[in-house]
This record gives C-alpha cells, sequence and structure tokens, in this order.
C-alpha cells in the first residue's frame, strides 16, 4: 500500500523474533506508537489484537508468530467507524458497490473474541457513524466522497498490481475506517485490509440491493469491458445481514445438529427476508428423525438478511432478530445490536431526542427513550396479530386494545355455544437476574408467554391475546426491544395476539438502574363442556403422562443462582455436555449444545405445549393437565386433580437433568424436596383415561407414561433410590465440579526440571479455589537443583528430593521409596510433571490408574523423548500434546485428553516446543481435575487398556481424541507420500465410526481442493530424496486455522 500511495496506518514489517525484539529495543525512536499488532493471512478472526500500549502490543506480536507464523505487522492504532467497499475490476477499471459496515466482535456492544462477522448492514453514509443511512441520489456529497474512495484505494490497488506483473480481476474487498479529518477538511480515511473472498456478511447484505445483472457483470470482468463508476443498485433500500452462528463460537462447535426454520422464509409477505447457507449440509438421516434435512456444518451456520424501502433500519433489525428467533438449531445465537439504533448508537434518533432537557427528564424518565421505544415494537406487535384472523382490530398505542371474538378463528364460536374466557397472570421470577448478569434478554420473551399460555392451557383454552408489562428503574429501548421480540416471538409460537402492554420506567423503586422486572396476562377461550380438569371423569388407575421440559424453565432460580456463584467462573463455567434432558433437546430443536456456558443453559426458553396439546384437548384425549412451575411435580400436580385422589410418580420413568442433581449435591437436598422446588426435568402432567392412552401416545410421539392416579391424595415417588446426586459424575468428563466438593484428592506431583507444569498445576489449583477437585500435597524431585522445587516452595506446598542415584537396586527400589514417600503424605493421585524418569509396575501398582504424564505429541504418534524433532523430521503439518494415563510401556497408556497444535514454516524445536508447551499449560491440569472428580477413569483390559466410556470401534480404539485429514503426494509405499497440508478434527465422546467419517470428510472437502490448488500453482512441489521425498514450498501455506 505506502508504494501505491495507498492511505494506511504506520507500521513495521517483523519477519520473525528478532525483529519483534528490535522494535521492542527502540520504541523511542519510532515516529508512531506501535498500538496494534497484525497476522498476515487468514487467521480464522483472530489475526488482529488491539492494544493500550506499546508494550501489550508486542506481546501480542509474540504470541502471534507463535500461533500464526510471520510476518507479523506493528501498526499504530487508529480510532474511528469502519466501514467495507467492494469494488468489481476487469485488471484495469472498478465497478463499486454502495459501501457497508460490519460487525466483527461476537457479543452485543462490540464485546468479546473477534470473528469472521456477526453481522451487517448496507448502504451505509460515508460522513456518518451510523450503520444505515442510505445515499440519496440529491446528496452530491456522498457521491463525491464514494468517487474518491473508489479512486484512492480500489483503483490504486489494481493499478499497483497491473504494474507489479499481477493483474487483478474479480471483486476486491478494501476493509477502511475514517480517522477523522485532514489538514484540509476532508475525511480522513485510511485502509486497514484488502481481501478478495466475495463472500463476508457485507456481501450478503448488498447483493439484495443490486439492481443489475451480476453475472453480466463478471463477464465484463473477465472480458476487459467493465463500465467504471458505481454498480446500479435499488434506490432508496436498505439491507441489514445477521449471522447466526453455533454457541460456543467462534470456538469449535459440534456438527450434524438439524437445523429448523430455513423453509419458513421462501415465501415472506412485504420486504423479503433471504436466508445465505454458511456452515450447513445435508443429512437425510436427520430428516427422517427431525424433519430438517439440513444439519450445522460449522460456527457460522446461516446469513439472515432482512431488506426494507426506506431507511427503516430499526424495522429490518428486529425482522432479521424475529426471523432468527423462527430458525432453530442446538446453541442458535446471534447479534441483537446488529442495527446502531438498537445497540444504543449516540448518533441515533434516540439521542439526538435526548439532546434537549426537560424538568420530567431531569427526573430520570425518558420519554423520548419510551416513544422510540414504540416504534421499535409496532412491527414485532403486527406480526403476532396476522395469526389472530383480523380479531385484532387495532395496532397498539390507542387507549385499550379492542378484540373481536366473532372474528377471532373462522366458525370457531359455533363451535363453542358456551364461551368462557379463562385468564392468566404470571412472571418470570429472579431468571431475569441470570439475563442481567450476561446482558442476554431475548429468551425470557419467550418465557413470560409460556408461563402465562401454558397455564392458560390448564383450564383448557386456546390463547386469544397477550398483554406484558415492562418495569425498570432506567428504560434502555435495546433491552427492551430485545424482550418484546421475545415476547412476539413466544406469541407466534402459541397462535396469540400481542396486542398491547405497560413500559414503566420507574427510577429509583429498584436496587439498580439496570434491573427489570415482567409481568404477563394472557386470555384464553374455551367452551365451558370442554373445560379442564374433568375431575368428575378422574379415576384411581388412571395413567399419566409427561412432556419434557426444556430446562429449568422459570423456577428454582433463587437456589440455582447462590449454588452457580459459589463456582470461580460463575455463569461462564463451560457445560462440558449439555445437562438438560437429551429428549427435550432433540424435540425442542434449540437446546444449549456441548462446551455452551452455564449460563446458556440456564437462559434456554420455557416450552410451550399449546400446539401439541391443543388438538388432543379439542379431541377430548385429556382430563387434566398440570404445568409443572414453582413447587415442583409435589406442589402441582394436586392442582388438577379432585381431593380424594393422588398419585404415584415413577422416577426411573426419565432421566433427572444433571444440572438439578448437580444442584441437588451442591444444595444437600433429596429428591423429594428437589421434587418441590425443580420440574425435574418435567414441564406438563397429563391426566387421561387408560381407554385413550394409545391414541394419545400415538399422536404425541416425544410423551411417555410416568406414574398413575391412587385412590390416597398426595403425590408418591416411586423409585426415589434411584435418583442419586452423585450421579453428576457418571459421564465421562461431563460434571459439573460441585460447588461445595468433599475433600479434594490429595495429589504428588513428580518433577525433574523448571516446574512449568507444576506450576500450570497450581495456578489452576488457585483459580478454582475450593471447587478445584485436587490438592497439590507433595512435590517430589529426583534433581536437587530442579527450579521447579522453588516454585512449590513459593506456593506453601511440601517439597522432598530423592535422587535415583541413591538407589542401587535400581528402577524398582527408586519406585518403592517413592511410593513410601507419596504415601507418607497421604498421596491419592500422581502427576508426571517433566518427570525424566520411566516407572516401573512398583509405583504403578500402589497407585493402580492414578498416574498420569503428559506427552508433547498427538499420541499415539511421535513416542520417546524426541517428539519435537521427530514431527519437524516427518514434514506433518499438525501436532499437539496428549495427557494420559501411565502403564509400564513407554507412552502407551489410555488418553484422557488431546489438543492440536499447527507446524508452521520454518519451526525449529525450540519455536515448536513452546507453542505446544503452552497448550500443554491448560491441558493437563484439565485432565488431572477430571480424573480427581472421577470425571474419567482407568479400565483395565483386554483387550487393550481404555479410558472408561470411550471405546471406540476400529480406529477410535486407540482412545485418541484428536484425527484429521492429510493431502498428500502418492509415493509407491501406501500413505507414506510427502504431506502437503493437514488439518485436525475432533473425536467426540460416543463418535461411531459414521458420524466420525462425517465430521472428517466437511474438513477433507475444503482441505484437498486448496492442496491441489497449491500444486497446481507452483506454491508447493515434490522434491525426491535422498535422504527422503519431502514437500517444499515457496511461499507461506494456509494454516489449519483456514480449513477448520
Amino acid at each position: 500500500m505506502k508504494r501505491h500511495g495507498i492511505p494506511t496506518p504506520d507500521f513495521v514489517v517483523c519477519e520473525d523474533l528478532a525483529a519483534i525484539e528490535a522494535i521492542a529495543a527502540s520504541l523511542s525512536s519510532l515516529p508512531f506508537k506501535p498500538l496494534v499488532a497484525k497476522a498476515s493471512g487468514l487467521a480464522a478472526g483472530k489475526g488482529v489484537v488491539v492494544s493500550d500500549t506499546p508494550a501489550e502490543a508486542i506481546a501480542a506480536a509474540k504470541d502471534l508468530l507463535k500461533r500464526c507464523g510471520g510476518p507479523i505487522l506493528l501498526e499504530a492504532r487508529v480510532d474511528g467507524p469502519e466501514l467495507s467497499l467492494i469494488g468489481f475490476s476487469d485488471g484495469e477499471r472498478v465497478s463499486v458497490l454502495p459501501p457497508a459496515r460490519d460487525r466483527k466482535r461476537r457479543f452485543d456492544g462490540d464485546c468479546g473474541p473477534n470473528t469472521g462477522g456477526m453481522g451487517a448492514a448496507a448502504p451505509c453514509r460515508l460522513d456518518s457513524d451510523r450503520p444505515f443511512s442510505p445515499i440519496a441520489s440529491d446528496q452530491p456529497t456522498n457521491k463525491e466522497l464514494l468517487s474518491r474512495l473508489e479512486r484512492d484505494f480500489l483503483q490504486r490497488a489494481i493499478d499497483g498490481l497491473r504494474a507489479e506483473g499481477r493483474r487483478f480481476v474479480g471483486a476486491l474487498y478494501a476493509g477502511l475506517i475514517r480517522a477523522g479529518v485532514d489538514a484540509n477538511g476532508q475525511d480522513d480515511f485510511q485502509a486497514l485490509e484488502f481481501n478478495c473472498r466475495l463472500g463476508d456478511p457485507e456481501t450478503q447484505a448488498l447483493m439484495p440491493l443490486v439492481d443489475c445483472d451480476l453475472y453480466q457483470v463478471c463477464l465484463h470482468c473477465v472480458h476487459g469491458s467493465l463500465t467504471p463508476g458505481p454498480l446500479p443498485c435499488q434506490p432508496s433500500r436498505v439491507s441489514l445481514a445477521a449471522v447466526l452462528v453455533q454457541s460456543p463460537y467462534p470456538a469449535s462447535c459440534p456438527g450434524r445438529y438439524p437445523v429448523q426454520g430455513l423453509d419458513s422464509f421462501a415465501n415472506q409477505p412485504g420486504d423479503p427476508l433471504l436466508a445465505f447457507h454458511a456452515g450447513t449440509a445435508c443429512d437425510a438421516a436427520a430428516a427422517a428423525s427431525s424433519g430438517a434435512q439440513t444439519v450445522t456444518a460449522g460456527g457460522r451456520v446461516c446469513n439472515l438478511v432482512a431488506v426494507a424501502t426506506g431507511p427503516d433500519e430499526c424495522r429490518a433489525a428486529l425482522r432479521a432478530a424475529l426471523g432468527a428467533r423462527r430458525i432453530r438449531f442446538l446453541g442458535v445465537d446471534w447479534r441483537r445490536d446488529i442495527a446502531g439504533c438498537v445497540a444504543g448508537d449516540q448518533t441515533g434518533p434516540v439521542a439526538q431526542s435526548q439532546s434537549g432537557s426537560s424538568a420530567y427528564a431531569f427526573s430520570g424518565v425518558n420519554v423520548a427513550e419510551g416513544d422510540h421505544l414504540v416504534d421499535l415494537i409496532k412491527p414485532l406487535c403486527s406480526l403476532t396479530c396476522l395469526t389472530a384472523f383480523s380479531a385484532c382490530l387495532e395496532g397498539i398505542g390507542s387507549f385499550g386494545a379492542p378484540y373481536s371474538l366473532n372474528n377471532c378463528g373462522g366458525d370457531f364460536l359455533g363451535h363453542c355455544p358456551d364461551p368462557v374466557l379463562v385468564s392468566g397472570v404470571d412472571g418470570v421470577g429472579t431468571k431475569l437476574l441470570v439475563a442481567e448478569a450476561v446482558n442476554q434478554w431475548g429468551g425470557v420473551g419467550v418465557d413470560l408467554v409460556a408461563m402465562c399460555v401454558n397455564d392458560v392451557l390448564c383450564r383448557g383454552a386456546r390463547p386469544l391475546f397477550f398483554l406484558d408489562t415492562y418495569s425498570c428503574g432506567r428504560l434502555d429501548a435495546r433491552v427492551a426491544a430485545a424482550v418484546v421480540a421475545g415476547v412476539s416471538d413466544g406469541c407466534l409460537q402459541a397462535g396469540c395476539a400481542l396486542v398491547g402492554g405497560e413500559t414503566a420506567e420507574m427510577p429509583g423503586m429498584y436496587a439498580r438502574d439496570s434491573s427489570v422486572d415482567l409481568i404477563g396476562c394472557c386470555v384464553g377461550i374455551v367452551d365451558r363442556s370442554r373445560m379442564l380438569p374433568r375431575l368428575d371423569q378422574m379415576a384411581a388407575g388412571d395413567p399419566i403422562v409427561a412432556l419434557l421440559s426444556s430446562g429449568l424453565h422459570s423456577n428454582g432460580y433463587s437456589l440455582a443462582r447462590k449454588m452457580i456463584r459459589q463456582l470461580p467462573d460463575g455463569y461462564n463455567s463451560r457445560v462440558v455436555n449439555s445437562t438438560m434432558t437429551t429428549v427435550a433437546s432433540s424435540a425442542s430443536g434449540d437446546g444449549p449444545p456441548a462446551g455452551c456456558p452455564l449460563s446458556e443453559e440456564l437462559l434456554t426458553p420455557t416450552r410451550i405445549y399449546v400446539n401439541q396439546l391443543g388438538p388432543l384437548i379439542r379431541s377430548g384425549l385429556i382430563t387434566g393437565l398440570a404445568h409443572i412451575t414453582g413447587g415442583g411435580i409435589i406442589g402441582n400436580l394436586p392442582r388438577c386433580l379432585p381431593t380424594h385422589l393422588g398419585a404415584n410418580i415413577n422416577l426411573t420413568a426419565w432421566q433427572i437433568p444433571k444440572l438439578i442433581r448437580w444442584l441437588m449435591h451442591s444444595a444437600g437436598m433429596g429428591i423429594e424436596e428437589a421434587c418441590c422446588t425443580f420440574n425435574c426435568g418435567i414441564g406438563m402432567l397429563i391426566v387421561t383415561k387408560q381407554q385413550w392412552l394409545a391414541n394419545l401416545l400415538n399422536r404425541l410421539p416425544e410423551a411417555f407414561v410416568v406414574g398413575e392416579l391412587v385412590a390416597k391424595p398426595g403425590v408418591n415417588l416411586i423409585g426415589q433410590d434411584s435418583v442419586s446426586p452423585l450421579a453428576t459424575m457418571e459421564y465421562v468428563l461431563g460434571g459439573l465440579p460441585s460447588a461445595t466438593a468433599a475433600q479434594p484428592v490429595a495429589l504428588g506431583v513428580l518433577i525433574s526440571g523448571t516446574g512449568t507444569n507444576l506450576q500450570a498445576l497450581l495456578d489452576y489449583s488457585r483459580q478454582m479455589g475450593t471447587s478445584c477437585p485436587y490438592r497439590v500435597a507433595l512435590v517430589i524431585s529426583n534433581v536437587a537443583t530442579a527450579q521447579g522445587l522453588q516454585r512449590a516452595t513459593k506456593a506453601g506446598v511440601p517439597t522432598s528430593v530423592l535422587s535415583h542415584k541413591d538407589y542401587p537396586g535400581g528402577r524398582p527400589a527408586f519406585d518403592a521409596a517413592l511410593v513410601e514417600e507419596l504415601r507418607s503424605k497421604g498421596v491419592q493421585l500422581v502427576a508426571m510433571a517433566g518427570f525424566m524418569r520411566i516407572v516401573t509396575r512398583v509405583l504403578l501398582d500402589a497407585f493402580p490408574g492414578r498416574v498420569l504424564n503428559t506427552h508433547p505429541s498427538l499420541l499415539p504418534a511421535f513416542k520417546g523423548a524426541h517428539a519435537h524433532r521427530d514431527v519437524l523430521a516427518s514434514g506433518v503439518r499438525v501436532t499437539g500434546c496428549t495427557a494420559h494415563f501411565v502403564v509400564p510401556e513407554v507412552d502407551a497408556g489410555p488418553i484422557v485428553l488431546q489438543a492440536p497444535a499447527p507446524v508452521l514454516p520454518g519451526d525449529s524445536e525450540e519455536t515448536l516446543q513452546d507453542r505446544v508447551k503452552l497448550l500443554e499449560h491448560r491441558l493437563f491440569p484439565a485432565a488431572v481435575a477430571a480424573v480427581a472428580r472421577g470425571d474419567c477413569r482407568f479400565v483395565a483390559g483386554p483387550p487393550a487398556d481404555k479410558c472408561g466410556a470411550h471405546a471406540h470401534r476400529d480406529v477410535l480404539a486407540s482412545g485418541v481424541r484428536v484425527t484429521g485429514c492429510t493431502a498428500h503426494f502418492v509415493v509407491p509405499e501406501v500413505d507414506a507420500g510427502p504431506i502437503v497440508l493437514q488439518a485436525p478434527a475432533p473425536v467426540l465422546p460416543g463418535d461411531s465410526e459414521e458420524t466420525l467419517q462425517d465430521r472428517v470428510k466437511l474438513l477433507e472437502h475444503r482441505l484437498f481442493p486448496a492442496a491441489v490448488a497449491a500444486v497446481a500453482r507452483g506454491d508447493c512441489r515434490f522434491v525426491a530424496g535422498p535422504p527422503a521425498d519431502k514437500c517444499v514450498w515457496s511461499c507461506e501455506p494456509p494454516s489449519m486455522a483456514e480449513f477448520m
């Protein structure tokens, strides 16, 4: 860019670690302050680090060099609004699209890690921070500025490439930033990056605006006949692209989960809603089980684009958010603040209206914010009224909400000769405090509707309309709009109309301005003859049928929050496996995924049962319904029974969710108390007759029998002994650590050197506090001068030195001394943390299945003391580290955990060792903790030693946790040719050959074409031996992150 006069922030290029160190030593002599570290090329959204001090930037540059390789740029920091400028070129001329603005950060408010893009808005004004503001034809300033940006950035890049003999034909993307105003009073734009993918969210936002044949544009590019200037686009139209991701994106995401709801956007009335597939695949097996043939195949699953006529960005944003709620897959999430006004953009209409002052505003009540909220939620209310058959006579905003019973659904009243209105009022409770703590509000709106409509449903009524009250200390239109969007979604699920509500801003009423309270009211209708419960038809022996919940729903959160506060990471604690009932997740399609934060599991919306149960009520197959809310099964089931009858509930009929069993353990409660507090995985109980049971179960496949009515009042729980709080630890690496853990396991650590893995174990224990399942009770070194001894002493851990040279009896005698010393301190678990001795059965028999080690490669590959040297000599592109149980054969024990690391061009043994060591420091403590908790255990063979519950067939039988795929040159020996590219894939618990094959195949489909293209371009070539055949790259190969 500097060579061709393209404005860009000042920078220096660092090819290696020495160059970074040189810059660090001469910071004072630089003409700018380096605050930004950038990796060259793609880095999975993690290649740019913006720092506050040069020292932080230097540290970030070193980290990027280790992770991504060189060169690394150290750059001046420029603050300002960013925009994307995309143009087509035939190698000489440029035709530019309207400017767009995207959002890179993962979470609302531009928080969290960088991603490849979470959404975009187009077009945007070039002289404004607002994401939406169309460029009108009568605004010459914008047209002139766009022309200048096209000339100064895209045209200069095209001319520069052509002058250097690299004529560029295609789509060129420029990431720009407006750094203020230059000396001439003009807007000062600078280039941050260029790429040529034409695949970012900005592209999907722009494509619906294009008003010409894009294929013809591409042909003109190829034939060198492109017309320069702006590409024809539809005037006065704006669009918003919202990216739907699978949690925990941008971390690695599980795949092959059904995606439902995409087809509902094919024929939207009015302006279009378009769904662009991204990380998806087709799966016929999923279609057979869930009705959805599309499954997830990556973190960014799909992009939803809303297009509107006129600059109505709020409407477009909320339409996109509402549409996102109708697309369902495991762990679905998106940013709610893609449009600036919804995100609290301080240049938006609300901020402008606040520029004035009033006495009422001075008192703390913001009337303008309230008016703005009404504008935001009107489209949401209108959408729900479309389901009400014209029964809603007016929109919101007037006094009262008229609703016509005569129009409430065809000839409904004709079948309802004696209509009865049924009302239900409820709230969400302290679940709102969880939403406030993590700033995730969309789901609680669904909860509010569910709590009311499910209660109305228990009287046999069909919900007609809904009203809500939103109370707060200080009104934030963004939060309120997210809540009401959830209410709207809940109403759509229940088939009722959101006809109005109350927004109450009450300064001083709540302890915090951010506090929110919700109250909802639903009104339904039923004929008196069909009202539930039908007490006169109930008798002892009648079956009780259950429908699962999607989680805690909206009750028991006061206790849950108290227990979770004791966890070191609180709501951010990771749920290694979903603790909600498996059937519930598969049935609803929106349960939390493996690896999600605990907050996401807690905020899973309450299920709405109207669509499942409405037809059965009208068919007369149900005599009673009990919505399991506060009071649990024991408190709610009797509400739908006659006073002379009770119920037997069989606790073995379903699996109590693991989260609830963990809460039982943490709070010290039994199953009977839990059934008075939580729903225990049951959302609705159905009372029916034995002669109707088969028909009911046939029409409601997800339901199952849990008990029967008995002649004795009350609820009797059968099978209480089958529910144990300790069951949390039954599944491998799957339990949440108990917040009130029992005495931690005494850990003995064996070292020989610097003790960096020992330090990692100590740091993990300190960070976890009382929740750490182990305590380091003793550190033994066979080398008196080992630095690790000082680390232990500093941490207050007892140490001992036993030199193997002092035991002429050899290894068995030395190991016997180790056993005696370990037992003297009550050690129960042993970790070999850089212990440079081969242990014998003397030690292993003394601590059977309780000795762990770590190895710097992905075992069983590259065993022995020279793993890094062997890795580099082999030419592989992926290595890693392994935590495993110790057996007499060296590096042959069952694997507990593995994690991959890239092998970068130019790596030495030292640089590779540093990269793997950092990974090892995170992996080894996690593995030790898993074994200490009992989540993972050693199970002795035959046929082979294995790690509990992970004995996979054939290739899975090895117990490795990481596999992958390889593109290589072919030589006469099978699978022995030089490696071109490699990428890793996880081996997940419960994998079959088919699921693992599907996962690796998707990876292979990305990696193999890239390898073929690299060889075809000449970037990579085969060089025959001696001493051995090898693959030689003439440029930096793609990083493995590009294929993951």
